[in-house]
């Protein structure tokens, strides 16, 4: 007679009642020896078998009764503690996951050996069922965090059965067991023994865990220690925003020399809003011995701007009085509220603090961002637009925290359990991330974030709190941090982050090497890619939303913009490229005046991109060495004026007249000889392919790549005659072969009307793997190659 335990099965006996007392006690007898015979042999032998930890659920009459024993256990193990409105408790546990903690051989083992020098056991154990997972959801934290994951497997559609499916927990080391002071071991559940899983599906139908453990001294668990509950709304977590804030301010050396820099009396923020004696006020011309610790706001203005409130001169007097709190939308509001509860008097938000109807006053304080998110303490940034900003609501934040199972003593080691946030989840094809919710972490996926002016706002911050979404999220100079997951590595999908504009602010001149200048560049053309992509309400403004970033590098590198580029960084920097695409769909035309060559002047199209492709094949080339460079001799002098004067900006955004003057070599020809140029005779000039091949007797194989700044039809390519530029020429070693090898960049040039400048209309280069005929490796190192070319001048000219 096959007899079963209902507390370890979860089932129910088929058969009918036992008849007698007899009968029942024998019942009972066997059950409790089968129980100890089990429990022995999975003790002595744990890695060849399962461990059964935990309470089953019943299913029958006793259902509610045992769900309502269940209910009143959670917290009996754990410290109970003192939980405000509007917040649920964390790490308190159930008896399973309670029994758990006591009776795991990891977890002994974590107390009696050495991790630095002894291997972990690996356990596999059996927890309890789907359905007891069910039942403890939202009131035991480990349970709440496996059933959230657990009700995301893809389980095979009708079974009947899933609530009664058991799940085992199987623990192994973590490549690096013992790491940063504390110990990381790996837990995978499964809804079945792992060792009958015959089909690869099964194996998939699991999710990890990570299972860290210290002596109290690891920052992660001491922290975790402190928090016994958490707030519902992400929000309202302004405890956790002051310790990011009050940390990054007195630790991290980076973020306070951005803030510490001086600023004149002319570049701070001509208003800001105070809110001190419960009121919210707009302060004009602040004294220079004002408190000059403030927040500032980043947001959207919504589909409708007309409904923003906005400062407008109609305005000003009632505003320095006071600012109708009814009035203010929603997304002012929770600023105000969390810059109040962190301990700030001032916030800056841009359509209060600027006067919208007044061009001049707009034009003023807009060239002044730089200084106004670069010297606010914080910058609250929020996610999501007006109309969305009460539809995220926020999951279980237990499902997210790391859950103490037992905390630090001088004997133990404290232990927490928290998923495994590791490679694939955050960085995937982005299914893992939707599959189990965690979407706040994605920024393409911000709703601000496609907007040009947040882009500025957001590079310009030296400290940053994202606010509105499921999660808090904090990102400094130093560390980027998420609410309940803690600090994590990077954002999935960014092109640009601080981390690439802290790179190009701290060049510093002189620059002596092209390594130098290749990084540069590199992180240049990254925080351009990233601000092209984002839009704007009003396409004029698609300069100014720049000017703040421009204004920054210049403060603290010293170098000189040039609409776009920068002088120190001539010629790498001019040799911006869009990528080949057979149709231009243009989503933002150019509105304004804009010089040829500056890539402002290239409208924002839907496919083809703007990028640095030539600045990305020389950092892959080995010991690059320029054989020529152009020279930049000056330029448009209106725009340097500016430079004389260290508090305006004008530089940085009304350069639409600003022209250069080059020292260069050029060629004029056609690019290349038409396909049908030897039956039709449509032209008998040689192109510069042409050119190139007589110097290598079609030795090697050539090709002139060109890249054209705007759409340019295929009989143009070949019709018109041209103008190239050569910018640079490098020699470089390929890994291969040992030999260097010629590489060639310049500029597509048309000759303006009256003949006294040129346009840029594209960029050229020529990669050759291979000599000239009848050169030899000595002359190839010092000749220049486009010198060998027929017709070629040495010029000043200048781009307009």
């Amino acid at each position: 007679m096959n007899y079963t335990t209902p507390l370890l099965s979860g089932g129910t006996s088929h058969e009918s009642d036992p008849p007698n007392i007899l009968t029942k006690v024998l019942w009972r007898f066997y059950t409790l020896v089968n129980y100890i015979y089990e429990t022995l042999r999975y003790i002595d032998d744990a890695i060849q078998d399962v461990i059964h930890l935990g309470l089953a659920s019943a299913t029958n009459a006793l259902e509610a009764r045992i769900t309502e024993r269940l209910l009143r256990d959670v917290g009996c193990a754990s410290a109970p503690s003192e939980c405000p409105e509007g917040n649920i408790k964390l790490h308190e546990l159930c008896k399973v996951c309670t029994s758990f903690t006591q009776r795991s051989v990891a977890l002994s083992w974590l107390d009696s050996s050495n991790p630095q020098s002894d291997w972990p056991p690996r356990v596999r154990y059996r927890l309890c069922t789907v359905a007891h997972l069910r039942r403890l959801n939202g009131s035991c934290h480990f349970c709440t965090i496996l059933y959230y994951f657990v009700s995301r497997l893809r389980l095979p559609e009708r079974d009947e059965n899933a609530d009664k499916n058991w799940l085992y927990l199987r623990i192994w080391p973590h490549h690096k067991p013992w790491e940063h002071g504390s110990v990381r071991l790996f837990a995978s559940l499964y809804r079945r023994k792992p060792q009958m899983a015959r089909r690869s599906s099964d194996w998939r139908e699991m999710f990890d865990l990570c299972l860290l453990a210290d002596h109290g001294a690891g920052e992660c668990v001491d922290m975790l220690a402190r928090a016994n509950h958490i707030p519902l709304r992400s929000n309202d977590n302004t405890e956790c925003m002051r310790e990011w804030l009050e940390s990054c301010l007195k630790g991290h050396a980076i973020c306070r020399a951005i803030r510490d820099e001086p600023i004149a009396l002319r570049t701070r923020p001509e208003r800001m809003l105070a809110l001190a004696g419960g009121r919210v006020k707009l302060i004009c011309n602040w004294p220079e011995t004002s408190d000059y610790k403030y927040l500032a706001l980043s947001h959207m203005w919504g589909t409708d701007s007309r409904q923003q409130l906005r400062l407008v001169l109609s305005r000003l007097d009632e505003f320095q009085k006071d600012i109708p709190w009814t009035e203010l939308p929603f997304i002012f509001k929770e600023a105000i509220r969390i810059a109040r509860q962190v301990g700030y008097n001032y916030i800056w938000i841009d359509s209060l603090c600027i006067i919208q109807d007044s061009a001049s006053d707009w034009a003023n304080e807009a060239g002044k961002m730089a200084h106004v998110y670069g010297h606010a303490d914080c910058t609250i940034a929020y996610l999501l637009p007006p109309q969305d900003v009460l539809t995220k609501p926020r999951q279980d934040p237990r499902v997210w925290t790391p859950c103490i199972l037992r905390r630090p003593s001088v004997a133990l080691r404290g232990v927490y359990i928290c998923a495994h946030m590791g490679e694939d989840t955050y960085w995937g094809t982005g299914s893992y991330r939707t599959r189990f919710g965690i979407d706040w972490l994605s920024p393409k996926d911000w709703p601000l974030f496609t907007r040009a002016w947040a882009c500025q706002e957001y590079l310009l911050s030296p400290r940053i709190v994202f606010v509105g979404h499921r999660n808090l999220m904090w990102e400094c100079s130093e560390s980027l941090f998420d609410e309940l997951l803690g600090p994590i590595k990077r954002f999935p999908g960014s092109i640009a982050s601080k981390t690439h504009f802290l790179a190009v602010r701290s060049v510093t001149l002189p620059v002596t090497t092209m390594a130098v200048q290749l990084g540069f560049m590199e992180n240049w053309g990254r925080l351009i890619r990233h601000y092209r992509t984002s839009v704007l309400t009003q396409p004029k403004d698609r300069i100014m939303a720049f000017a703040g970033i421009a204004k920054a590098v210049h403060d603290s590198s010293k170098m000189t913009y040039l609409a776009g580029s920068w002088a120190q960084m001539f010629p790498l920097s001019f040799t911006w490229s869009i990528s080949d695409w057979p149709v231009m769909t243009e989503v933002e035309p150019v509105v304004e005046a804009v010089p040829s060559w500056s890539w402002f002047s290239v409208p924002i199209d839907k496919h083809a991109t703007l990028g640095f492709e030539i600045v990305d094949r020389i950092k892959k080339m080995l010991h690059p060495l320029p054989m020529y460079q152009a020279t930049l001799l000056s330029f448009g002098d209106e725009s340097q004026q500016a430079y004389a004067d260290p508090s305006s900006t004008k530089a940085f955004h009304a350069f639409t007249k600003m022209n250069l003057n080059l020292a260069m070599k050029t060629w004029t020809g056609f690019l290349r000889n038409s396909k049908k140029s030897k039956k039709s005779k449509f032209r008998c000039e040689r192109s510069i392919e042409d050119q190139f091949r007589t110097l290598f007797w079609d030795n090697v194989n050539l090709e002139v790549k060109c890249q054209f700044d705007h759409q340019v039809s295929e009989r143009d390519r070949y019709k018109k005659v041209m103008t190239f530029g050569l910018l640079i020429e490098l020699r470089t070693e390929p890994s291969w072969t040992g030999l260097d090898e010629p590489f060639l960049i310049g500029l597509i040039l048309q000759p303006e009307p009256s003949g006294e400048a040129y346009k840029r209309i594209g960029l050229w280069s020529l990669h050759l793997n291979g000599y000239p005929t009848g050169w030899d490796a000595e002359k190839l190192n010092s000749v220049s190659i486009f010198d060998q070319l027929p017709d070629v001048r040495s010029e000043h000219i200048r781009l307009v």
